[in-house]
């Protein structure tokens, strides 16, 4: 009998080796060890870390941070590829911890961890303070839309402005622009039309609010025809039209795709170049041809290379070489959450 209890003692031993080992067998690898943390504004940060798994079922990112912890699906790429995720929420001078792990089913890898503090770790001195916002910049960026028109686009670095003043010897000088509030970008832009295109234009940008101004970015000087390459241009002067009449206000947009959509408006004008179909963060610059259909009709265009969960906010133009006329009305899109699509 003593042998029989023997033999079964033995027996379960080796089951329950075997059974450790396959639970061992099932646990994912840590990911990281580094947990990277970079600002985005004064409340948000990117996290970043490397996924060193290939059996996940997911992400858990945890800490002493707001609506912690978030969830993150299994990276369907390649072991040892970066996963991200944006924190927001976060106060200007409180240090975080965060702690991820990867798990599969009920059982975790070991913890990686990060830390950081928005004024201590970015230097962001502006954000726990009042007073003026910081300078925007400092390089202010100009691209040209056409003959009569540039882009700029510039960092926000504050959070706590009114808005901002663009200023210089171009017509309608000041312009000024609300505040930025889109935290999956720093970058602010703003077209500038009516320009010549021989002539040499220099601007600065300050961010303001009930303290005062900041201190100016950096100046950015421009001449459509010298900077940009542009040889094709007539003078204003010898621009027999009128400025064309604005697009229809509403943009539709449908999908094609989880990464391109079809985009239709009416076309009001009879004397356009072309059309300039844009966002504001500058992902989106679509110059159209003009449309030789009798006005009014309906313009289309596909834009492709989009991501399937990100929101853009698009409006249209049209041009010619007295100018640009009015935009349309914005209209906003989410690939996946608009049209219902499912995202790789």
């Amino acid at each position: 009998m003593f042998k029989n209890i023997k033999k079964e003692i033995v027996v379960l031993m080796l089951m329950l080796g075997t059974l450790t080992s396959f639970v061992n067998a099932d646990t994912p690898t840590a990911p990281g060890p580094y947990v990277g943390v970079t600002d985005i504004n004064c409340t948000a940060v990117r996290v970043n870390f490397t996924d060193n798994s290939d059996d996940e079922d997911g992400f858990i990112v945890s800490g002493n941070f707001p609506n912690s912890p978030i969830i993150l699906p299994a990276n369907d790429e390649t072991t040892d590829s970066q996963v991200y995720v944006n924190i927001t929420g976060l106060d200007c001078n409180t240090t975080y911890s965060i702690n991820v792990i990867a798990y599969e089913g009920d059982t975790n890898s070991t913890t990686s961890t990060g830390n950081f503090n928005m004024t201590t770790t970015f230097g962001l001195t502006n954000c726990c303070s009042g007073g003026e916002p910081a300078q925007p910049g400092p390089y202010i960026g100009a691209t040209d839309i056409n003959c009569t028109a540039v882009r700029i686009n510039f960092s926000d670095n504050a959070i706590n402005e009114d808005g901002f003043i663009v200023s210089g010897d171009f017509p309608n000088s000041p312009m000024y622009l609300p505040a930025h509030t889109d935290i999956n970008s720093s970058q602010v832009s703003a077209d500038i039309t009516g320009l010549e295109s021989n002539q040499t234009y220099c601007i600065t940008v300050v961010a303001y609010n009930n303290d005062g101004n900041s201190t100016p970015s950096d100046t950015r000087c421009f001449n459509i025809e010298s900077t940009f390459g542009v040889t094709t241009c007539t003078s204003c002067s010898e621009c027999d039209q009128n400025t064309p009449v604005a697009p229809g206000l509403y943009v539709g947009v449908t999908d094609i795709n989880d990464t391109a959509v079809k985009i239709n408006f009416l076309d009001n004008s009879d004397n356009e170049d072309g059309f300039l179909l844009f966002d504001a963060s500058g992902d989106i610059n679509i110059t159209i041809p003009e449309n030789n259909t009798t006005a009014p009709s309906q313009t289309t265009v596909d834009v492709d290379g989009l991501t399937c969960d990100k929101t853009y906010v698009v409006k249209v133009l049209a041009f010619n070489c007295a100018g640009n006329s009015e935009t349309s009305d914005n209209r906003a899109f989410n690939i996946k959450s608009t049209f219902g699509v499912t995202c790789p």
